[in-house]
């Protein structure tokens, strides 16, 4: 339980110093009107098919409900991307779809890893968009899987999450930009399955909101539409 706590404050403590660290850039990029990044205007995309990449770092924290252990016990630091598709229907505003998967395992035993991927629904504001960095919080929301081996217990997870992101774009083009991007996610799972491939499931009763942190890096591309 100590080593749990451990974990949940260490975590907790690296995302609220990256977040700090990021908010403090996105404000200082939109207050400081004097700055080149928000002086030089770069053309923003609209009414455009827009596709986003991500690589990301994700650790989870909290209960997984039903009895079962911690999400820290069976799914350590991890690795996963994201793919994201929407339309980017004015400068400011991009409606979209977004899916992704991570993975994680045991360094003191093979046979244990965890593998997450959710998918859903999600909407991004730009606060910047002429202009060379520009900053965005993006909102979302949708279904999530956990599929966790361990030996012989292999069982599969499944439910629903809320999200949330923010990042700054460095905009290298009117139709290309990269920057970082770090996330928390609330989920939870609400039914379970003895075998990753079986169709046969059973209600949680006792669910819990476990949280997961991300951060990575982010490429954008604008095809199509029109830039202004």
């Amino acid at each position: 339980m100590k080593t749990s706590s451990m974990k949940t404050s260490t975590i907790v403590t690296y995302s609220l110093v990256a977040t700090s660290v990021l908010v403090a850039t996105m404000a200082s990029a939109m207050a400081d009107t004097n700055d080149a990044s928000t002086t030089r205007r770069i053309e923003a995309p609209s009414n455009a098919l827009e596709i986003a990449v991500a690589s990301m770092y994700s650790q989870g924290t909290g209960k997984l409900g039903g009895g079962m252990q911690d999400v820290e016990d069976v799914a350590g630091p991890g690795g996963g991307i994201e793919l994201s598709v929407g339309w980017r229907a004015t400068p400011n505003l991009l409606i979209g779809v977004y899916a992704n998967a991570a993975g994680s395992g045991d360094d003191t035993d093979n046979e244990k890893a965890a593998v997450t991927a959710a998918a859903g629904f999600k909407a991004d504001w730009h606060f910047l968009p002429t202009a060379s960095v520009d900053p965005w919080i993006s909102v979302g929301a949708g279904g999530k899987l956990m599929a966790i081996e361990d030996g012989a217990k292999d069982k599969g997870l499944t439910g629903v999450e809320g999200r949330i992101q923010i990042g700054a774009d460095y905009r290298v083009s009117p139709r290309f930009a990269f920057g970082p991007v770090i996330g928390v996610s609330a989920a939870t799972y609400t039914h379970t399955y003895d075998d990753v491939d079986s169709d046969e499931s059973m209600e949680i009763s006792d669910k819990k909101v476990h949280w997961n942190f991300t951060a990575g890096l982010q490429g954008r591309f604008d095809l199509f539409g029109s830039t202004r």
